[in-house]
């Protein structure tokens, strides 16, 4: 409950802009840890909580072949390696979330608990043992999120995880609840050593009263003298993934391409079309983000979408060694038959792509590229004010953390700093996206996933 309250005040701050570039400065300050774990640090000195996030390089898309969500298992158990059972130590709160392309950890505290927060954070991060008995127990729990979210329609990260079995380990029988059940305690403690080895891509964020000198200060002291964890030698959230300049269309990228129908342990059907977009450029990621988010907005105001109650929506998190993928999800109506709702969403998904520019909620490409520009470049709203403004709504003195979390996603999604982004964008303009779309977007280079319940 408590990350849907703070989810629904950040669908009420659409005020809160995420970059601060006048004049070439960072909103964030960066400094990089002893063990090479890189922060960047938001200080807001009347905060009420200061807030650390952790970012690592495992999500959804990127489980091995029969070990669907097992990124997601691995978040629950992180965290109950010192938490067993509640989400919250005395007055520090914690909790954390698994996406298509990464798993995030986050603890929230009085500025005076700082210390034990850092510390639950980075024995996290450190985690080599786990209980049989909680494991058992946070099985259920991932079931009950399964339960609560599909008949709702609310599937994307389910079928996300699916979608990587099919797509990345050619699987045509996906056990998204199975491969959780099926789960063991020494294999939990191999995925967790594997995943947070020496060299790991972690990122640390943080935000509230706390300076950047005194976090580094704090963080160093966490991780001095540990051997070989989980965060030593990472690289900055701004490095390059690996080249990513391969024919998207090129069968030796070793992705399962085509129209696959594939069956699930999941009670509702779900379509996934998806392409391989280029990704070793900034302006490439820049442009897989705009056009993700812009056609997130596009299909939620499909009316005829919404007449026949598919959820949809586009993400492009996942990056593989030769490309982004940009995923256009649906979850298809439950009294339907799969196949017409398939066919009328993917006809859905063209008119999106094919109008993209010239039909609400955007009049023009120009019209995207600069709102985009814009946003970027935009400050800070004044957050004293808005902290009056939103006083009393549920968990609003989380207010820092969520606007750093919108940042800390952005710029571990692409790989960028805030900068690099706004540079970014004065390379990006609608020609640059007009030729994308035509290039990458045409249906002789969709490909498409039809998730079926198994009977």
């Amino acid at each position: 409950q408590a990350e849907k309250d703070v989810m629904e005040l950040a669908a009420g701050m659409v005020a809160l802009v995420v970059g601060q570039v006048a004049g070439g400065a960072d909103l964030l300050e960066r400094r990089t840890l002893a063990s090479g774990v890189p922060l960047a640090v938001l200080q807001v000195k009347d905060a009420s909580l200061q807030s650390f996030l952790a970012f690592v390089p495992t999500g959804l898309g990127h489980d091995a072949a029969g070990r669907t969500q097992w990124a997601h298992l691995l978040e629950h158990m992180l965290i109950r390696s010192t938490d067993p059972e509640s989400l919250s130590d005395g007055d520090i709160r914690f909790n954390g979330e698994t996406g298509d392309g990464s798993l995030r950890l986050d603890v929230h505290a009085p500025l005076a608990q700082a210390p034990q927060a850092a510390a639950k954070l980075c024995a996290w991060l450190r985690a080599t043992d786990f209980d049989a008995e909680v494991l058992e127990r946070e099985k259920k729990n991932i079931a009950s999120e399964i339960a609560s979210t599909t008949p709702l329609g609310y599937g994307h990260k389910w079928a996300t995880a699916a979608w990587n079995q099919v797509v990345r380990h050619n699987r045509s029988v996906v056990s998204v609840q199975g491969d959780v059940d099926a789960a063991t305690v020494e294999a939990i403690v191999a995925h967790a050593a594997n995943t947070l080895k020496p060299g790991s891509s972690i990122a640390l964020f943080a935000a509230g009263p706390m300076p950047a000198d005194e976090v580094t200060r704090l963080f160093d002291a966490q991780f001095a003298g540990a051997n070989a964890t989980a965060a030593a030698a990472a690289a900055p959230v701004a490095a390059a993934p690996a080249a990513t300049t391969a024919d998207p269309a090129a069968e030796s990228d070793g992705l399962v391409h085509g129209e696959i129908t594939a069956t699930w342990d999941l009670p509702r059907a779900h379509l996934i079309e998806w392409y391989l977009l280029p990704d070793s450029m900034p302006e490439e990621r820049l442009a897989a983000a705009t056009l993700a988010n812009a056609l997130s907005m596009t299909l939620s105001q499909d009316p005829l979408l919404k007449q026949s109650g598919v959820i949809a929506m586009a993400s492009a998190d996942i990056v593989l060694p030769t490309g982004r993928v940009l995923q256009l999800s649906a979850s298809l109506p439950e009294k339907s038959l799969p196949g017409d709702a398939a066919s009328a969403t993917r006809i859905a998904f063209r008119r999106a792509l094919d109008g993209f520019g010239s039909r609400p909620p955007f009049r023009s490409l120009d019209e995207l590229v600069a709102m985009t520009r814009n946003e970027l470049a935009a400050g800070l709203p004044d957050l004293t004010l808005l902290r009056k403004q939103i006083a009393g709504r549920p968990n609003a003195e989380l207010m820092e953390a969520q606007l750093l979390l919108g940042i800390a996603h952005r710029e571990w999604s692409s790989r960028l700093t805030l900068p690099q982004m706004v540079a970014a964008s004065q390379q990006l303009d609608a020609a640059a996206l007009s030729s994308l779309i035509a290039d990458r977007l045409t249906p002789a280079q969709a490909s498409v996933v039809l998730l079926l319940p198994r009977r």
